[in-house]
């Protein structure tokens, strides 16, 4: 399920006599607005709408080398693009100027051209040490954060390169949560509303460092 960014309409993905289906919902009234067929070949994992909620991108999970992402013109259910074994393993984030797309793939971090989804670049998490739960872009887009589900660990990349940040500069290694004490799996990440917050269950709350 995904909520659009106005807060009126609703998106979820679910079967329907052996068709997969994308529903939008009026938030106010709860009735269907519209509804077209998905062409996933296995069930909707992700759906998340872009910042300015004329599009939304779909996940499967199909399979370890298998798995697709899609991208929906809201209005008109019109699939714009199709990325073909991009297996994503976690959340999907559109950077908030909604021209870039970036999730996780095991311990990879893959980031999309919009509305191509054309591949711009990848990364390895932690030195492949970590699988990522999701990602977030923090609020000027200039920051990608990721969380980790094997250590509990948190990452930082420059949205622009998928540099590495340090922060800060006491954690050793390419993380900025503490490894102390027994090791939580982190859920995918959430930025507050202003922008200076980072938090995930299994863990605390982070002030994010001022770039």
């Amino acid at each position: 399920m995904a909520v659009s960014p106005s807060g009126n309409e609703i998106a979820t993905a679910g079967g329907d006599g052996g068709k997969s289906m994308v529903r939008i919902w009026n938030t106010a009234t709860g009735k269907l607005q519209r509804q077209w067929r998905d062409d996933h070949p296995q069930s909707v994992r992700e759906l998340v709408f872009s910042p300015g909620g004329q599009w939304l991108a779909s996940a499967d999970h199909h399979g370890p080398d298998d798995s697709s992402i899609r991208l929906w013109d809201v209005r008109t259910g019109r699939q714009l693009a199709f990325s073909q074994s991009a297996n994503p393993t976690g959340t999907l984030a559109f950077s908030p100027d909604g021209h870039r797309l970036s999730f996780p793939s095991f311990s990879k971090i893959v980031m999309l051209e919009v509305p191509s989804l054309r591949k711009l670049d990848e990364t390895i998490a932690g030195d492949a040490v970590e699988d990522v739960s999701g990602v977030a872009f923090t609020r000027d887009g200039r920051t990608l954060v990721g969380s980790g589900h094997t250590y509990g660990t948190f990452f930082l990349w420059d949205a622009a390169t998928l540099d590495v940040i340090d922060w800060p500069a006491r954690v050793p290694g390419r993380t900025f949560a503490s490894r102390s004490g027994a090791f939580h799996p982190l859920t995918p990440p959430t930025i507050s509303g202003d922008g200076r917050k980072l938090a995930a269950a299994g863990t605390y709350v982070w002030s994010l460092p001022v770039r």
